[in-house]
């Protein structure tokens, strides 16, 4: 066959999609280069910002001098509080509250000050209707730190008789304060200390938070003068819906006079579509992955998104036959064994995978194309 009668191979999905990051990830090197321009991730939906760097400076140190949540510090606070955590790693050790192997875990070897992360809010305005999604505003620099330490004592005791663990009380306590009092960070070579809220970047954060807001909606929802139909919350973004002759504007009142700091904002449907924690967001993002990036038909992609979000129950295989046998499957040949018995024993035949590498290396997650 002459060279012009080859038939060349369509490039693949992955090589397209490999191709097209390969220029995303050239174009964002450029841009990092720039001092000019700060990349920087949105506080929801996967969204990345790009921004002047002085107008990007200009809001966190606009964040930071807000003083009833943050307070500059003259000074690095990083060796005395290395020095109190030791201070009361030691007390627990004496105590044999803790032992030498969980003694070695809690300690700090080389502790660094933690350095500010800011991330961009961004969000939509939409018109009015029956669902309703409250959004807690920054969530974690918001809650109130005593009453959620309160709330937690109140919890540990209740179950304290259950907890396997040689702490008392009072020293778990002592290690968590220690834990969500020590928020200070730096910024532009400047110290601040957060003096309101838990810290963002602590993992004991999320839990506490959690078990705050818990207790915080019960109240709010026992005492609101409307009862939702349903109240869903994820973290800081609650998906609510509302009889439609209750005004959604008397339960974010409502809400926002459960606490001076905690306040929420809301966002109600569209066509039936309510924006929580940016599913259409996500949606629109797989759309466009799939149909610009991979060269899906966008019918395709339209049809399996929505069998996802509203899935068929498949009608369970009906047997006609007397028995039902497993036999391996071994190819080609399986099919004639399985006409065979069905046409002259009545017998229904299913197949099972054999357990190969590549059938086990499937099974968990594993591409075929990786045994290549």
């Amino acid at each position: 066959m002459s060279q012009s009668g080859v038939v060349k191979k369509r490039p693949t999905v992955a090589k397209l999609l490999l191709k097209d990051l390969t220029g995303q990830r050239k174009s964002l090197k450029t841009l990092k280069a720039d001092p000019s321009i700060t990349i920087a991730p949105a506080d929801k939906g996967r969204a990345t910002v790009i921004m002047d760097t002085s107008d990007f400076n200009a809001i966190t140190s606009n964040i930071l001098d807000d003083q009833t949540t943050y307070q500059k510090l003259k000074k690095d606070s990083t060796t005395r509080l290395q020095r109190e955590h030791k201070t009361l790693l030691k007390e627990l050790r004496e105590k044999n509250e803790i032992g030498p192997t969980l003694h070695k875990k809690m300690t700090v070897p080389h502790p660094k000050p933690p350095y500010a992360r800011a991330t961009i809010k961004i969000s939509t305005i939409t018109e009015p209707g029956t669902l309703v999604s409250y959004d807690v505003v920054d969530l974690f620099t918001n809650v109130a730190k005593d009453e959620a330490l309160s709330i937690l004592r109140r919890r540990i005791e209740a179950v304290y008789p259950d907890l396997d663990t040689h702490l008392s009380i009072d020293s778990i306590f002592k290690l968590i304060t220690s834990c969500i009092t020590s928020t200070y960070l730096t910024w532009q070579d400047k110290i601040y200390q957060q003096t309101h809220g838990l810290p963002m970047g602590s993992s004991l954060s999320p839990l506490i938070t959690e078990i705050y807001m818990t207790d915080l909606e019960e109240t709010a929802l026992h005492t609101s003068p409307i009862t939702p139909l349903c109240w869903f919350r994820k973290v800081d973004d609650t998906f609510v819906i509302l009889q439609p002759e209750h005004d959604p504007k008397t339960l974010l009142n409502h809400l926002n006079a459960q606490h001076p700091r905690m306040q929420f904002t809301m966002e109600e449907e569209v066509e039936r579509q309510l924006p929580f924690i940016d599913l259409k967001t996500e949606l629109n993002h797989l759309h466009h992955v799939f149909t610009n990036f991979n060269n899906y038909p966008t019918s395709l992609v339209e049809q399996t998104i929505n069998s996802i979000l509203s899935p068929r129950e498949r009608p369970p295989r009906q047997h006609t036959a007397l028995f039902v046998i497993s036999v391996p499957y071994i190819g080609t040949a399986s099919h004639q064994i399985r006409r065979l018995l069905k046409h002259h024993a009545y017998i229904d035949t299913v197949f099972q995978r054999g357990r190969t590498i590549q059938n086990i290396l499937s099974a968990n997650g594993k591409p075929p194309t990786w045994m290549k």
